[in-house]
């Protein structure tokens, strides 16, 4: 989930929510002994978190530059705008420098490219932490987007009646 404040065209605060299957690493060392020789045996387990981002997005016309908490490590990113706006974005980001996980040893990155039709509706395909290549992956996907003007209808027509009529 991703809500966006723009306060300004240019700027704006974007707060994220995301569930992460790898969030939390825990490591345990156990230690095996045969014949006399004992072997250290490492064990790692991973459990779902949820992750949370907070940055500051500032556009410079067709630049877009960020940087804050991205899902829970200080991270920078950079979108570039084609065609007419919102039409076609490219996006590339970077966080989680030193992460306790060890398939995730290097840097967090991902590429995205977002192309938005029908003024909410959109289609996006990238590619996730390609310099971890125990963990990289592509991906596609599909949205819809609100801007305040429609969730102040949503709310005064449907939720605002319900919770005014009990």
């Amino acid at each position: 989930m991703n809500v966006a404040l723009t306060p300004r065209e240019n700027k704006s605060y974007i707060f994220e929510v995301v569930n992460d299957p790898r969030g939390k690493v825990q490591k345990t060392v156990n230690q095996i002994t045969v014949n006399g020789a004992t072997t250290e045996v490492e064990n790692i387990s991973y459990e779902t978190k949820v992750k949370f981002s907070l940055e500051y997005f500032r556009r410079f016309g067709d630049v877009g530059l960020y940087g804050g908490l991205i899902e829970n490590s200080f991270g920078f990113g950079a979108d570039y705008y084609f065609l007419d706006d919102p039409g076609l974005k490219l996006n590339l980001q970077f966080w989680d420098f030193s992460s306790d996980d060890p398939l995730n040893d290097r840097v967090h990155a991902k590429a995205t490219a977002r192309y938005t039709f029908l003024e909410y509706l959109y289609v996006q395909a990238g590619y996730d932490n390609p310099f971890n290549r125990e963990l990289d992956t592509a991906f596609v996907g599909v949205g819809l987007a609100f801007d305040d003007d429609d969730l102040k209808y949503l709310i005064g027509s449907g939720i605002g009646k319900a919770t005014l009529g009990d």
